[in-house]
């Protein structure tokens, strides 16, 4: 009874050893949760969901879906495009801080932004971060639409001047 036990025992430890995956946190996914300070004031509606601090990518993308789903009858429209403006403030303050960033989804989008990364030079200096690995709601998308035009845009402005130089 004993062996048995011991046997039991240390397949069931070695799988547990074995199956644990390490799972390390790029550098990257990190930009979704930085808190900016010093952003511009919005009006937050007085409604229980509305306390989170608009100061980074993940929580304006939270609020961003958020404010679609709300059934009470309260206008959201002005707080919507207060969140679209906040999206921008934040692209352009990742731009002035020489680490714009290109938000992507997709299979296996993890994986293809730490390649891309890995090869900045050949990418405008842009940061490629993942916000959802496989399946990712309109509003996800339409929010890194936003985010990912305001990034372009500026790095195209740059790129022109320094063309006309």
């Amino acid at each position: 009874m004993k062996k048995i036990f011991f046997v039991l025992f240390t397949i069931l430890t070695l799988n547990s050893i074995y199956s644990q995956e390490t799972f390390e946190i790029e550098e990257e996914q990190n930009l979704l949760s930085k808190c900016f300070s010093g952003l511009s004031p919005i009006e937050v509606p007085d409604y229980p969901l509305f306390q989170l601090n608009l100061c980074s990518i993940l929580n304006c993308l939270v609020m961003y879906q958020s404010v679609d789903k709300i059934k009470e009858p309260i206008d959201l429209t002005d707080y919507k495009k207060q969140i679209i403006e906040r999206i921008n403030e934040i692209s352009l303050r990742l731009y002035l801080d020489g680490n714009p960033v290109y938000l992507t989804s997709g299979m296996d989008c993890s994986y293809n932004a730490k390649e891309k990364n890995s090869t900045k030079g050949d990418n405008d200096g842009l940061t490629y971060v993942c916000y959802a690995e496989c399946t990712s709601s309109s509003a996800e998308n339409e929010f890194a639409e936003i985010f990912n035009y305001r990034t372009t845009q500026l790095i195209k402005n740059k790129n022109n001047k320094i063309a006309k130089q």
